[in-house]
């Protein structure tokens, strides 16, 4: 995706982003606020889902999976998922307000 530093690109559009568990690496994620189209019942509707792209080398180091309690920007959220971009330099996490 990028041969330079990625460091760069993360400190033109991110935010501060903490793991709960270890406030002592804070790191930079890129939040996204993506329409899903989501039925239910045979209707359809839109909502609004959140995701931060950060780092895969940051989603290694710190072991975020599935559960992983994060902020972003200050505000607290989940992991539901973790989903590899591109070539695998960055990650999109899905994630959930808590």
């Amino acid at each position: 995706m990028f041969c330079e530093n990625l460091d760069v690109f993360l400190q033109e559009f991110g935010k501060p982003c903490l793991v709960t568990a270890r406030p002592d690496v804070p790191f930079l994620g890129i939040p996204e606020q993506p329409d899903v189209e989501v039925k239910v019942g045979g209707f359809s509707t839109k909502s609004t889902m959140y995701a931060i792209i950060v780092k895969s080398s940051i989603v290694s180091a710190l072991g975020i999976k599935f559960e992983t309690k994060l902020t972003v920007d200050g505000v607290a959220f989940t992991v539901r998922e973790a989903e590899q971009l591109d070539d695998g330099a960055f990650t999109q996490l899905n994630i959930s307000k808590t």
